[in-house]
């Protein structure tokens, strides 16, 4: 039996404070791992710096692409048909948050963002789709959405069939993340061809493209807010369009070599 292990996060998103038996088992997994596979050389920096491995446990690391997904969904779904679906205007700018709404992904600071943007205009929408995790968190997030009517709540967990629909619906998708190293999120919303509003973390400055992207200074007072300003006033499509074109080149035949080759050995 082989053991690789791909690092999406370098510890639990909800820890609260240094657990030493989850650190030791961490390092129990990269010691005994016959290959440690990041994303980015950011990652595997921050791995070494956090849990000190021997050197050959660190030759064992490897950095592969995270590939995208455009052949895992209809990523050329009709924008116009999507938003007369949901139910959104067919003109104005349309933000949205997908996937599970958790602690961390800071989906309230991202309400009180949009709320902030003098930019905006009466059609423009944020949507929040996915399903709280605690319930607690999707009633904060009606109690938000209430002051303003702008902001359409989907609280539930989107069915595969919608999630193509729904990103297509939107001009821009919003990752208003506290913590994140990788993000097949933000890999997700480029191969819709949508850009991508997000903090500077982790792997996200030196893999997302510049040209389709927004990134702020998540310890900043007003950064998400401002990047969203920026982001209301810019080309969208012609954002998007260079979008699908960076995820083009992230195609998984050859990082789905490269990793095969690993769990080979």
């Amino acid at each position: 039996m082989r053991i690789v292990w791909t690092v999406h996060n370098l510890k639990s998103h909800e820890a609260k404070g240094g657990d030493p038996n989850d650190a030791a088992a961490h390092r129990a997994i990269i010691e005994q791992a016959d290959a440690v596979i990041c994303h980015c050389d950011y990652a595997r920096d921050a791995l070494v710096e956090l849990y000190r491995p021997s050197q050959a446990a660190r030759a064992r690391i490897h950095v592969l692409a995270h590939g995208s997904y455009l052949r895992q969904y209809d990523v050329d779904a009709d924008q116009a048909a999507a938003r007369y679906n949901l139910g959104l205007p067919e003109g104005g700018t349309v933000f949205a948050f997908v996937g599970s709404i958790r602690g961390y992904k800071n989906v309230g600071e991202l309400l009180d963002a949009f709320m902030s943007v003098d930019a905006l205009h009466p059609d423009d929408r944020l949507l929040i789709s996915g399903k709280p995790l605690p319930r607690k968190l999707g009633r904060q997030l009606e109690k938000l959405a209430a002051q303003d009517r702008r902001i359409v709540l989907q609280l539930e967990r989107l069915p595969e069939e919608e999630l193509s629909r729904t990103l297509r619906a939107a001009d821009a998708v919003v990752l208003p993340f506290r913590d994140i190293l990788t993000s097949g999120s933000a890999i997700l919303a480029l191969s819709h061809g949508r850009p991508v509003i997000a903090p500077a973390m982790g792997c996200l400055p030196g893999t997302l493209p510049a040209d389709a992207t927004f990134l702020y200074d998540p310890d900043a007072d007003g950064a998400l807010a401002g990047a969203m300003r920026e982001a209301a006033v810019a080309d969208l499509a012609a954002m998007g369009a260079r979008a699908r074109a960076y995820a083009e080149t992230i195609d998984w035949g050859p990082i789905a070599a490269q990793t095969a080759a690993l769990y080979r050995g």
